[in-house]
Formats: structure tokens, C-alpha cells, sequence
């Protein structure tokens, strides 16, 4: 297996063209993220990143093998729609980005309050010493 090249080195294909890319890649034969870097020339995280897109697609999917060490697994990409093995808990989910809506209290400081502190040491407003 080939090393991946150098980050300062520009890569030779563009971010564009990775999309197409990673799929006529996984679309000849099978791989992992390590494999499809030291071809491609891009980060495993960078990777990992377009292939989540394109399994979302429904372009890919992924499935989790053993590998040729012992006790080992890992994922294997594949073209094309499939049934993936992704565990429930890191499956794709929406997120609620809005914040639950809250009234704001507007009677407080009224005239001629203090906070409770305040008064503690200072005595009440409008009191005079």
C-alpha cells in the first residue's frame, strides 16, 4: 500500500471532483477510508466527511468487516445503495436548532425596588436614614 502524500503538496484532484471521485473508486472495488487516502491523496478525516455525504445520498454505504489482521474490523465502503451495518447510535439524525422560546421578565426593576440585597445593607428605596 502507498503512503499518503504530503498536506503541503496540492492535491490532484480537485474538492469538487472528489465526490466522482471516491465513487468510481468504490464502484471498481471495495475499500477503507486508509486505502481510498494514500489513492486519493486527501485526509481519512476529509474522507470520512464525503463518504458520510454520499452515504446520506444514498450514493454509498458502509459496511463493517473483518480485517485482514486478527480480531480486527473495520469499515468497507461500497457504491451504490445498501443496507448499511451502522450501529443505531451513530446513525444520521436531525438536530433541533432552535432553542425553546422563553418570556422575559419585565417588572423587574420597578421604581422604587431594590434588590434584596441591597436593601439588606443599604435599607429600602425611598427610606431615609
Amino acid at each position: 500500500m502507498t503512503k499518503p502524500r504530503k498536506s503541503n503538496q496540492p492535491h490532484l484532484i480537485p474538492l469538487a471532483q472528489l465526490p466522482a471521485a471516491l465513487l468510481r473508486t468504490i464502484q471498481i472495488a471495495p475499500r477503507t477510508v486508509k486505502e481510498l487516502s494514500a489513492l486519493v491523496g486527501y485526509s481519512e478525516a476529509e474522507l470520512r466527511r464525503q463518504l458520510i455525504l454520499l452515504e446520506e445520498s444514498g450514493d454509498a454505504h458502509r459496511i463493517l468487516t473483518a480485517h485482514r489482521t486478527p480480531g480486527v474490523r473495520c469499515w468497507m465502503w461500497y457504491f451504490g445503495a445498501g443496507e448499511s451495518t451502522l450501529p443505531r447510535k451513530y446513525a444520521p439524525r436531525t438536530i433541533k436548532a432552535e432553542a425553546p422560546r422563553r418570556r422575559i421578565r419585565s417588572n423587574y426593576p420597578a421604581v422604587d425596588r431594590r434588590d434584596p440585597l441591597v436593601s439588606a445593607l443599604f435599607g429600602f428605596a425611598g427610606s431615609v436614614a
